[in-house]
């Protein structure tokens, strides 16, 4: 059913919206979490489209079996899902048909207009948004392109809806943007997530000093906001993409992933290590200072027997954060007054007390286990290692024999030489 308005009270207050896509191989599940939404009164099913006369009636099952029967015609395709979700400012006015006309208009103008989707407007968060669901099989069994649609139809769409429906400009330099004189803890539920993580990731960018990703990562947990850089050899960590997403106040993700490209300021890896080079003069001197700031802590407190050592370090502006990551763990100090953070190595608590080097090795064991600083954003890229083929004839055959089957020509392997095979083999005494 087309819907031709956005309601009868005009077109409102409409100040920006953020969509993120998201594809996966399981329509049921992602059915499943938004019905038991749905049963616990926290979402509702506001748009049921292409699903025929009787689609508004059908149950989860139903909805579902509509689905596969798309999703047969392509066996070929595993991932045949897709889920946006669509993300408002807490300032706008909208209503359900104001949300029903924007979901069918993104959707029409992304390619997704004939394709049986269904809307659910959720109201467990702060700020409003809205879900999309549908299928990337289309009617005749082809593969509906998903490819960079968040950088051209939808960003398209997003923009050309926002420039419709209200009196938006959107900056052309993070710059325009005017800081808050203080920075607060996101709080997931009580304020508009989307907007705070942004102005808390442009206000860590601006006031604090680091040297590297993981330093950056460490301060933004303080304020709730994650960082991910996706699994290790993963497609988007050799494409070297960012995503952030927010936190409780227990340390753990409680929303879903956004996308550094989906924030207008941008923090993207590029961005991120482009400004910590910029910046790195002023890090060095900003970073001996918190050090030696961090050391002159930890000997009051050694002195004065302190017990609370997280409170003694907390009112004195410092916090310590724990980044494990797959085959990779280091400790940061974070220095609230000075702003700055910096990895803690072994090497800087070398004079410090061994009564406080146990009291540390206690509450932060890898304080002490000899963690190096560094400065820049790539030493959390995986490094490859480098073979020096003409010393090992073996495998420089071996890998000759690799390039023949990928062009298909494979080959039996030459005989190694004599000499190569005494190369190879023990001496016999």
């Amino acid at each position: 059913m087309e819907i031709g308005s956005i309601g009868e009270d005009g077109a409102g207050t409409f100040r920006d919206m953020i969509a993120v896509i998201n594809v996966g191989r399981s329509i049921n599940s992602i059915l499943y979490y938004h019905f038991r939404k749905i049963r616990e009164g926290k979402a509702e099913l506001i748009t049921v489209h292409g699903f025929g006369s009787q689609g508004e009636r059908m149950d989860r099952k139903e909805l579902n079996a509509y689905f596969r029967s798309y999703t047969r015609r392509n066996n070929r395709v595993k991932v045949n899902a897709i889920h946006i979700f669509l993300h408002f400012s807490k300032t706008d006015s909208l209503n359900k048909n104001r949300l029903r006309y924007i979901a069918q208009q993104y959707m029409k103008r992304i390619g997704y207009g004939k394709q049986p989707y269904l809307v659910f407007n959720h109201t467990d968060s702060y700020n409003p948004h809205i879900h999309v669901l549908s299928t990337t099989i289309s009617k005749n069994g082809k593969r509906l392109e998903t490819h960079h649609l968040g950088k051209t139809l939808s960003k398209k769409a997003r923009r050309e809806l926002v420039a419709e429906m209200g009196r938006h400009t959107f900056p052309q330099r993070p710059e325009q943007y005017s800081y808050p004189a203080r920075l607060e803890k996101l709080e997931y539920g009580k304020t508009e997530t989307l907007g705070t993580m942004e102005n808390i990731i442009k206000d860590v960018l601006r006031l604090y000093t680091f040297g590297s990703i993981p330093e950056f990562a460490a301060v933004l947990r303080q304020f709730n906001v994650g960082l991910v850089q996706g699994k290790r050899g993963g497609r988007m960590w050799r494409n070297r993409g960012l995503a952030y997403c927010p936190m409780g106040n227990n340390g753990k993700h409680v929303g879903g992933l956004v996308r550094a490209s989906s924030f207008s300021i941008r923090p993207t890896f590029e961005n991120i290590s482009n400004h910590i080079e910029r910046r790195k003069s002023g890090f060095i001197s900003k970073v001996s200072e918190a050090k030696e700031r961090f050391l002159e802590v930890l000997d009051e407190i050694a002195k004065n027997r302190f017990p609370d050592l997280d409170g003694r370090l907390k009112k004195n502006g410092f916090a310590i954060s724990i980044q494990k990551g797959r085959g990779d763990k280091r400790a940061i100090a974070i220095d609230h007054l000075n702003r700055t953070a910096f990895t803690v190595s072994g090497n800087l608590l070398g004079g410090v007390s061994r009564p406080m080097k146990v009291k540390l090795k206690e509450k932060y064991p890898l304080l002490l286990d000899g963690m190096g600083n560094s400065i820049g954003g790539e030493e959390e890229m995986e490094r490859m290692p480098v073979w020096n083929l003409d010393a090992t004839p073996v495998l420089q055959d071996f890998m000759e024999n690799v390039g023949r089957i990928r062009r298909g020509q494979f080959r039996k392997s030459s005989r190694i030489k004599g000499s190569q095979k005494e190369r190879l083999s023990p001496k016999q005494s």
